[in-house]
């Protein structure tokens, strides 16, 4: 599994998150977050709230 946090130019705003396994399905967050340490908080709070299968998905490109 691999995270990603980044900051994409039409995004100027916000900080996007997505959560990559390993078979290459992925999790992204609809929103943005104010900033890089809001966007690992709120992935820690899906990990410990839903556990590791929350990001396991057959689909690519799953939205949280």
């Amino acid at each position: 599994m691999r995270l990603e946090i980044y900051r994409l130019p039409r995004w100027s705003n916000g900080w996007a998150l997505e959560v990559i396994h390993h078979e290459g399905g992925s999790t992204i967050w609809d929103g943005t977050f104010a900033s890089d340490r809001d966007a690992y908080r709120e992935f820690r709070t899906t990990l410990e709230t839903k556990g590791i299968s929350a990001f396991l998905s057959d689909s690519p490109g799953r939205r949280h």
